[in-house]
């Protein structure tokens, strides 16, 4: 089978994790999830790339409309450096540039880990595993848009958690869609970091999509998180693409 394009790969995530709401505006991908992550609540700019000013006062008027800063987020393989430049010229500041990481499963390796296993849990047990792990969001509101969120994605969702001794370790979440594996939200306890159980997940998490027919897995992973890239690198995963956002301040 062919590899996935990037394109292909990035409809795939966006699939995977969805806004509340969703427009189309000119070959931009307008979402809205209520202020729950800068992925679900910002303009993505898929297939034209001009710095058009109508679009972009469409988009501003979007999210102005519901009390949430305007944001772009722009794909490094279709080119915006134009509209780049623009939004940087009114103001826009660039944020959390990340990487796209993907992986052929045939050459997923193992990583053994004693003493801990994965389990797959309701999306309900691992929302509240994934909100202890998880100390930056903390709040009723974060819980319940998160769930919401994550009941829109496409897609057989399969959350996992590592437990070591009946203590919940690590979690995340995979989205199982069009022979691809996403990994979301993937995180470690602080008390059980540097001990390979991060990897471990991943790969169980890789290792039930390849169980299940699965091709290719992808993630994204900010780029200043540079523990966590070396981390998918040792697993085997690659650089594709990149993606960062503009937003103004607030």
């Amino acid at each position: 089978m062919a590899p996935l394009s990037d394109i292909e790969i990035e409809q795939l995530a966006l699939n995977s994790w969805p806004g509340l709401k969703t427009y189309l505006h000119g070959g931009w991908l307008v979402r809205w999830a209520d202020g729950y992550t800068k992925r679900a609540n910002s303009a993505t700019v898929l297939f034209d790339a001009t710095p058009a000013d109508n679009k972009i006062e469409w988009v501003e008027a979007f999210y102005r409309s519901r009390s949430q800063r305007p944001i772009f987020r722009l794909l490094s393989f279709n080119q915006p450096s134009l509209l780049d430049e623009r939004l940087a010229s009114a103001g826009y500041q660039q944020l959390d540039l990340t990487q796209v990481m993907t992986l052929d499963l045939a050459q997923q390796p193992e990583v053994p880990v004693s003493h801990a296993r994965c389990q797959i849990l309701s999306i309900e047990e691992w929302l509240v595993i994934f909100h202890e792990l998880d100390r930056s969001k903390l709040g009723a509101d974060d819980r319940r848009l998160h769930h919401a969120l994550i009941q829109q994605a496409a897609g057989q969702l399969c959350p996992m958690a590592l437990f070591v001794d009946g203590q919940p370790a690590a979690c995340g979440l995979g989205v199982l869609d069009a022979g691809a594996i996403g990994l979301f939200d993937i995180v470690t306890a602080e008390n059980f970091r540097r001990r390979g159980l991060g990897g471990a997940l991943v790969n169980s998490l890789l290792a039930y999509a390849d169980e299940k027919g699965c091709h290719t897995g992808y993630l994204q992973v900010v780029a200043k998180n540079t523990a966590a890239h070396r981390l998918y690198v040792k697993i085997g995963f690659k650089n594709r693409y990149q993606y960062w956002y503009r937003a103004l301040a607030r």
